[in-house]
């Protein structure tokens, strides 16, 4: 062996009594070769618990202490700490020696600091309290403003267990739950976006708040109903306050108008999420501009599928002869939409007009421009049968 390697090969082969008796003989531990395999090296040391060789390391420079003069932390010796390092008493206390030694602890490297670093490397959660303990920032927060939280909640983490540690620390240590990053975004509207459902509660029972806005003027409810239509999620949210369904966002738009303009498909997930909101108190009425003009909840029930229209006629949810600002009543509204020259939306088009006249619609009835129901489907050859049905309706 050449000089300096034989200490190397020793501490690599977990022979660390061999290792200590060849440093007190004089060999050395340093070279290239013990610079080409100083990870290895520090992660044998920190899994076998010989923490007296770190001071070795340290005096030949395998180990740096200054954060400042750091190129990289995925090559620093905090990638072995979250690595091989365990939440035990006996490595807690080497790393709270250890980090006495260590200057500049919360200086950024590449915009990520000691303690964010070893969260993403997914260290043992009792080595990220005690980094805390240590004088770590907990209350770091990046250039794009996301504190520890987001970016828990924002790095797939395969050990979900442990990132929900994570969670819990953090906010056990003071981390502001509703903290909104550089876009306005909380680390509940992150955990919806990003589909980290098992986060919620955590995030919820520790006073994360649905109803805040980000820059945009979206909610996490907003993000759960309209941008994901989840069901799920929207009843989680609701556990612990209640939708805002009377606050828009910088679009003016609102939470049930947006999620009936988003409500493409008529599964039975969209349906019940559908009716949920209105047992909830949304408004059928309520409406929200739409290239610049006003477009209600009924406006857009009117184009949906008939199944959705069945299922919210059956919920009592709407006053089926009401006239808008306009005199267009439902069955206007429907009658008037275009099918755009396809015969399955006509087919559609059909099944919602016959559901109407069954609830109560009156065909009779004109709006502001003198037009009835009739009037209005008789524009489109393909709505014959729709006027067909309306003339059946109107001589009963």
């Amino acid at each position: 062996m050449t000089p300096g390697t034989a200490v190397a090969e020793a501490i690599m082969r977990g022979k660390m009594d061999e290792a200590r008796e060849r440093l007190q003989n004089g060999e050395p531990l340093s070279g290239q070769y013990a610079e080409n395999n100083k990870s290895q090296i520090i992660n044998s040391i920190l899994r076998e618990k010989a923490f007296d060789l770190v001071d070795s390391l340290i005096e030949n420079d395998l180990i740096q202490t200054d954060v400042y003069e750091f190129d990289n932390l995925d090559r620093s010796v905090f990638k072995n700490i979250a690595m091989s390092l365990k939440g035990d008493e006996a490595s807690l206390a080497f790393l709270r020696e250890f980090m006495q030694k260590v200057q500049n602890r919360n200086d950024e490297v590449r915009d990520t600091t000691v303690l964010q670093f070893c969260i993403e490397e997914a260290a043992d959660p009792a080595v990220i309290q005690c980094l805390i303990e240590e004088g770590c920032d907990v209350q770091y927060k990046n250039n794009a403003d996301m504190n520890l939280l987001h970016n828990v909640v924002n790095k797939g983490m395969p050990d979900e267990t442990k990132a929900k540690a994570y969670i819990e620390l953090l906010l056990s240590n003071g981390v502001d739950v509703n903290h909104r990053n550089v876009v306005g975004t909380t680390p509940l509207m992150l955990a919806i976006q990003r589909g980290k459902k098992n986060y919620l509660d955590l995030l919820l029972q520790h006073g994360a708040d649905p109803n805040e806005q980000d820059n945009k003027g979206n909610s996490a409810y907003y993000y759960a109903v309209v941008e994901q239509q989840n069901k799920a999620v929207y009843d989680k949210l609701k556990e612990y306050a209640s939708p805002d369904f009377d606050t828009a966002n910088k679009d003016g738009e609102y939470i049930f108008t947006g999620f009936l303009r988003m409500a493409y498909a008529g599964s039975p997930d969209t349906i019940a999420l559908l009716l949920q909101m209105l047992e909830d108190g949304a408004s059928i009425y309520q409406a929200s501009p739409y290239y610049n003009v006003p477009k209600s909840g009924i406006d857009w029930l009117s184009e949906k599928a008939p199944e959705v229209v069945k299922a919210v006629l059956a919920a009592d949810a709407i006053d089926i002869n009401r006239q808008d600002d306009h005199g267009n009543t439902f069955l206007h509204k429907v009658c008037a939409y275009n099918v755009n020259y396809d015969q399955e939306a006509a087919r559609k088009l059909y099944q919602k007009v016959k559901l109407l006249l069954d609830a109560g619609a009156d065909p009779s009835i004109t709006n502001d421009q003198e037009e009835t129901p009739i009037m209005l489907a008789s524009k489109d050859n393909l709505k014959v049968k729709t006027v067909d049905l309306l003339m059946q309706s109107k001589n009963n």
